[in-house]
């Protein structure tokens, strides 16, 4: 042995520990990835098995499970899905998992959804980049988001279509936080026919939404005593000549009512006059409404709407009502909150 080779032998072994190391990481993940899928197979047949008792019918043409190495893949061909009268029907059922959190899944009905909710039935048409996403613990779900590029619900009673459609809701503790946004909506004529609204057309353009509920979260009402309200961070609401924005910070009543200032304005107020003036027969606390929060608006400025008890006034005057958000409290919680 040459004095070379006996000085670089031990150089070159040193070189064996961090690839030994990564292939055994690689061994070691790759062992999790399969018996992680084997798990996910079986809650699968777990799932349709207990929905199956329960008489819900579940079908499905071919299914497959993939994915390595990045995530889970869960894919139904043909899927159906009826439980009473609601019934679900799909091209493709596709749902993923990251395999470091599996709270976490996005799903994906691409192409042709035929759709009955009790009677509301009709044909949704997805693009591939359109996809739900849903985060739970367990307690349930806390996070959930849509995204629709592009998608188009038809029926005979309505017809839907919409571009760049975001939206969000996250549950932390008892706030709700909800997000909306879209690019453009558009409905069909036969659907806003004789209502009072329609002439502000089938058409709406980008618009947002950001709201937060607070206290609202218990269905079953079991808190004797509880602060419930709504911070409505913005709505920017374009719909043909209506430019709407309103944020504010008001309450919920122990009735469920409104109670606080809402701050409102108006661009373009004259051309929504102008459309009102030509469609006719509005009430005259409306058309006050809109001449008031327009004339505030020129400046950039916001109109302040006092809401009490679900009334809202305008120099002290109630000009319109707003009907109750959430349920009243028991008496117990409404007495403790009055004192």
């Amino acid at each position: 042995m040459s004095q070379a080779d006996v000085k670089t032998g031990p150089k070159k072994r040193w070189l064996y520990g961090p690839i030994i190391g990564f292939v055994l990481l690689v061994a070691l993940y790759a062992a999790y990835w399969f018996y992680a899928i084997g798990k996910i197979e079986q809650r699968l047949d777990q799932w349709i098995a207990e929905q199956r008792a329960q008489g819900v019918e579940i079908d499905y043409a071919a299914r497959a499970f993939g994915g390595f190495p990045y995530r889970f893949m869960v894919r139904l061909d043909a899927p159906t899905y009826r439980d009473g009268a609601s019934k679900w029907s799909g091209e493709t059922l596709e749902v993923f998992l990251q395999p470091w959190n599996l709270r976490h899944a996005l799903v994906r009905t691409p192409g042709r959804n035929e759709i009955d909710l009790q009677g509301l039935a009709g044909t949704a048409l997805l693009d591939a980049g359109s996809a739900a996403s849903f985060r739970w613990n367990g307690d349930g779900l806390t996070d959930f988001g849509l995204t629709l590029n592009l998608a188009e619900f038809v029926s005979g009673q309505a017809d839907v279509s919409v571009r760049g459609l975001t939206g969000n809701y996250r549950l932390r503790d008892d706030t709700v936080r909800l997000g909306l946004d879209w690019e453009a909506v558009s409905v069909s004529e036969d659907l806003i026919a004789g209502q009072d609204w329609a002439f502000l057309g089938p058409d709406l353009q980008a618009s947002r939404l950001r709201v937060e509920l607070v206290g609202l979260t218990d269905p079953g009402l079991e808190s004797d005593v509880r602060d419930r309200s709504v911070n409505l961070a913005q709505l920017r609401l374009n719909w043909g000549p209506l430019k709407l924005g309103v944020k504010g910070d008001v309450d919920i009543t122990p009735t469920g009512h409104l109670d606080g200032p809402i701050h409102v304005r108006l661009d373009e107020a004259d051309a929504l006059s102008e459309a009102m003036a030509q469609r006719g027969h509005f009430p005259s606390q409306i058309t006050l409404i809109v001449e008031a929060v327009g004339a505030a608006s020129e400046d950039g400025a916001f109109f302040t709407l006092p809401i009490r008890d679900g009334a809202v006034n305008i120099l002290g005057f109630p000009v319109a009502s707003v009907p109750p958000i959430a349920p009243a409290l028991p008496a117990s919680g409404a007495d403790a909150l009055a004192q």
